[in-house]
């Protein structure tokens, strides 16, 4: 049996597990005014999607209420306006944008008598150099089979922030245990600047309870993101007690910040959501 990093991993996160508890606690949450919600996630690679909403109480589990006859548009200050248009519930442009980096862009959004903006700079983004694929017998009821992790190094004499996704056979895998991020190349940015990402982040691709079999397939992206989407996607990973393996005890709760403005309407309660513009490096590599 070979003794590497993944083998640590996965014995680190049995003992976990298998020795966690939890007990289940009844709250008494009171009734909240429903909120203005952007999600608009863009990169250089998608037609640019933006999804409005208005936001509803934690446990109704009903369809939430799409927005439908807004006005949105997103401008580089130079250039004219992207005009994005509703179509199954979301608002797109006819394609692809080619965002450019060093470039600040604004998102606008009109929605009855109130207005909306947000402000999100493109910044660069490292190429991802390879897949490295490792074979593990089967070990603690884990099947045999490959864990793979990325390589890619930070760029250098500058403050970076990323985020990295995957997909596994065209499937994205989007649990909140999937989101990783990292400030240069590694979760705090101490030290790091200029390397190559820690094992944690490279190693992020792996679902540690499933390996991979021959023949399937992976796709991994890097995306560049600036602070104030790092300071967001942070306060995600403590709302939802997701922050790795030892993160047992979860943070108080509370609304984590947006980028999000209201600038004019008679709308009183602050909107929420995140405007984020990013480039994006991609590899694709399939276990033989």
């Amino acid at each position: 049996m070979k003794n590497s990093l993944f083998s640590l991993s996965i014995l680190l996160i049995g003992m976990i597990v298998f020795s966690s508890c939890e007990d289940v606690v009844d709250v008494d949450l009171s009734e909240g005014a429903p909120q203005f919600s952007v999600d608009a996630f863009l990169t250089n690679q998608s037609v640019p999607e933006v999804i409005l909403s208005m936001t509803q109480e934690y446990f109704d589990d009903s369809e939430s209420g799409v927005i439908e006859d807004a006005t949105v548009s997103i401008t580089d200050g130079t250039n004219p306006p992207f005009e994005l248009f509703f179509e199954n519930g979301a608002y797109r442009y006819t394609s692809v944008i080619e965002f450019e980096e060093g470039v600040e862009y604004k998102l606008s959004i009109i929605n009855g008598d109130d207005e909306y903006q947000a402000m999100s700079i493109v910044n660069p983004v490292p190429s991802i150099d390879s897949i490295g694929v490792e074979f593990q017998d089967e070990l603690f009821g884990i099947e045999a089979g490959y864990f793979a992790e990325f390589f890619s190094r930070d760029i250098a004499e500058r403050e970076d922030f990323y985020w990295a996704r995957y997909s596994r056979n065209d499937t994205l895998q989007n649990d909140p245990s999937d989101l990783i991020i990292s400030q240069d190349a590694s979760f705090s940015g101490n030290g790091a600047d200029g390397l190559i990402f820690i094992p944690p982040i490279r190693q992020s691709i792996n679902d540690f309870s499933r390996t991979y079999q021959p023949g399937e397939f992976i796709h991994v992206e890097l995306r560049s993101i600036d602070e104030t989407v790092f300071n967001y996607l942070t306060q995600v990973v403590e709302q939802t007690g997701i922050g790795g393996p030892l993160a047992i005890i979860s943070a108080p709760t509370y609304n984590v910040l947006t980028n999000i403005n209201h600038v004019s309407g008679p709308d009183e309660l602050d909107p929420v959501g995140m405007f984020s513009v990013s480039k994006v490096s991609t590899i694709d590599y399939t276990f033989e």
